[in-house]
């Protein structure tokens, strides 16, 4: 299998692919092997995200929790098209040639040279590339008729969950802030950048005009706008901002504040938010909601009986195949 070809033509950013020669069997679906080289392929982009942000014991066990799922993933879509031969199905004419077009116009600007370029680059054919869409398209296509069909969610479902818990739908609390905001310096430099951080924070206490503070000293990129960021949501702040602006009210100024990426000193100007929603203006997360929660559902009874109409067989990689970091 190729899956990693698949996710690098469906991506703007075309890596030549590795070889990984890893030929022992992770799983065997209806007497069709998977290797632990398959598994790898399909998690690669995972795995690497993986080695960039964690270490030691903590990437042992994210690298094997990675390995686990996309191997469960990988046996499910096996176990998909296992059934799709069972039941005798035909693929519509034309959905390969479609998802094809889609990715060479999207992908590719209508150039199939450029096509066959990076196949060639991947080490596959353009046959075993179309295969490989094949088999995505009958996947898809098997789970909207088994699954995505038959989740219904009603208006009167939805105003039972709102009902349930009316509190804890609130409209998103967002902030506006002025930041200073300073890259960081090396340890023997850092006594030197506290004192200085203190002896602004001491100016702006005593009235010094914020703005003008950060046009002079700010290093951020909204500096000569006197560091004002525009409205954000709370949630999607770093922890360290998001706690400073948790402590503050409005026209407030943070203490000085150290991150490995940054050093802040922040004023809140406004915020905004909070406030409780209607039943309307909580309906789509609600409905949302009720849908995952029911694909879920229903694609896990869809897996189980497919599990229990085609024999699974696991075994064990070794993990030095799991930890690889190819």
């Amino acid at each position: 299998m190729k899956f990693l070809l698949i996710l690098l033509l469906l991506t703007p950013f075309h890596l030549k692919a590795q070889t990984i020669a890893i030929d022992g069997f992770a799983a065997m679906v209806n007497g069709v092997i998977i290797t632990a080289g398959d598994v790898l392929e399909f998690t690669a982009a995972q795995r690497r995200e993986a080695r960039r942000r964690y270490s030691g014991r903590q990437l042992t066990e994210e690298q094997a929790r990675i390995f686990d799922e996309g191997l469960d993933r990988l046996v499910e879509n096996r176990l998909i098209l296992e059934s799709y031969k069972a039941l005798g199905a035909q693929l519509p004419e034309g959905a390969v040639r479609e998802r094809t077009d889609t990715i060479l116009r999207e992908r590719f600007n209508n150039d199939r040279n450029q096509l066959l370029a990076a196949l060639r680059a991947a080490g596959t054919t353009e046959r075993e590339w179309r295969n490989e869409l094949r088999d995505q398209v009958i996947v898809q296509q098997l789970t909207q008729q088994f699954v995505t069909r038959r989740i219904q969610v009603t208006p009167s479902m939805v105003k039972a969950r709102f009902e349930a818990d009316p509190g804890r739908f609130k409209t998103p609390v967002e902030v506006r802030l002025q930041v200073l905001a300073l890259r960081p310096v090396s340890d023997e430099q850092l006594d030197e950048r506290i004192e200085f951080l203190s002896r602004l924070h001491r100016e702006l206490k005593d009235g010094a005009d914020f703005s003008e503070i950060i046009i002079e000293h700010s290093q951020g990129p909204n500096a000569q706008r006197g560091g004002d960021q525009g409205w954000m949501r709370v949630e999607a702040l770093p922890s360290a901002l998001r706690e400073a602006v948790a402590e503050l009210e409005p026209g407030r100024i943070s203490e000085p504040l150290f991150t490995p990426t940054q050093h802040f000193i922040i004023k809140l100007t406004d915020r905004r938010g909070g406030e409780r929603q209607t039943l309307a203006q909580a309906q789509p997360t609600l409905e949302a909601e009720l849908r995952r929660e029911q694909f879920d559902t229903v694609y896990a009874e869809w897996i189980a009986s497919l599990r229990r109409q085609f024999p699974v067989t696991y075994f064990t990689p070794q993990e030095s195949t799991i930890q690889r970091s190819n």
